[in-house]
């Protein structure tokens, strides 16, 4: 099971949000015993804040800078069809483009018609290293396009996501954009005393 990303919003046009330490603690410090309804809370929690399409029917939980990587899951590859195109330009050792088409169902993101997905990935064929993630679904008559951007994490020598643009052809459309800072790593320390 992939943990799900999540977006800690503090702030909502201009006015902090409330209670944002309180929902915080229970969400992580009081975990439910089982992972799935522990995923559902985190995923609702985190889209709390999202703008949604009208005419769309999906809800924007999609929108975490990881979600086209389920693709890449060993798991979940025998889903799509995957292509290798490889710009005629670029140097033998250049990066890939790898696209993908999902065919399998049901669909690893639903939609109310069972849309399917497709997008792409910059890849470095050296080090298997993702530099960019396409995903791009067309549900009803919005289309869902994101893109993120990966670069190294000099801290944390981790290949993270650096920005992630989103765009909605709903009505009205929504577009976004997120830069990513700050990253941290925490760790947990167990002792055991055998009497």
């Amino acid at each position: 099971m992939m943990i799900p990303g999540f977006r800690d919003v503090f702030e909502v046009d201009g006015r902090a949000v409330r209670e944002r330490d309180q929902r915080l603690m229970n969400l992580f410090m009081h975990p439910n015993k089982d992972a799935v309804v522990q995923a559902r809370r985190v995923v609702d929690e985190s889209s709390r804040y999202n703008l949604n399409p009208w005419d769309g029917g999906i809800n924007r939980t999609i929108n975490q800078p990881f979600m086209a990587l389920k693709f890449l899951r060993a798991l979940n590859q025998g889903r799509s069809t995957f292509r290798v195109e490889r710009s005629p330009v670029s140097e033998p050792s250049g990066p890939v483009r790898l696209t993908f088409q999902e065919f399998a169902r049901p669909r690893l993101i639903l939609s109310p018609d069972n849309a399917a997905a497709q997008g792409a990935f910059t890849i470095d064929p050296t080090t298997g290293r993702v530099t960019s993630s396409e995903l791009d679904i067309q549900t009803g008559r919005t289309r869902i396009r994101i893109h993120v951007a990966f670069a190294e994490h000099e801290k944390l020598h981790l290949w993270l996501p650096s920005s992630m643009d989103e765009s909605y052809t709903s009505v009205p459309p929504i577009e976004g954009h997120a830069t990513y800072s700050n990253f941290r790593q925490f760790n947990v320390a167990t002792e055991t005393t055998i009497k």
